[in-house]
């Protein structure tokens, strides 16, 4: 569970914060947080999680090593365009996995009313 990241927002409604979790308030005139979490889930951050994280028992990196990790911060129109372009190819992903559901039912209804009728 090392290295996992997580959004809150107020739509959420109220929470309670664990613990053992790392929080973070970030500076929104420097970034802007949809991007942070963005960033948080790349290849480059993950390897930076797994060549950071002690594993003894259970993986882990504490709240100031986490501080020490390398986030590429560019200009804030840079990241809204990031953001944007990361958002269209969710959306994409989301339409075609939609598509492949939608053919696999039709495959399989079409199998069985093969066999069975």
């Amino acid at each position: 569970t090392v290295g996992k990241t997580f959004l809150y927002k107020e739509k959420f409604g109220r929470a309670i914060y664990a613990g053992y979790l790392v929080n973070y308030h970030l500076d929104l005139k420097k970034v802007i947080p949809e991007y942070v979490l963005e960033y948080t889930k790349s290849y480059t951050f993950k390897q930076w999680v797994l060549s950071n994280q002690r594993i003894a028992g259970q993986p882990n990196i504490n709240g100031q090593e986490y501080l020490q990790a390398p986030i590429v911060v560019p200009p804030l129109d840079e990241q809204k365009k990031i953001i944007e372009i990361v958002l269209k190819l969710k959306n994409k992903i989301l339409s075609i996995s939609s598509s492949i559901e939608e053919v696999e039912n039709n495959a399989q209804q079409e199998f069985e009313n093969s066999i069975f009728s």
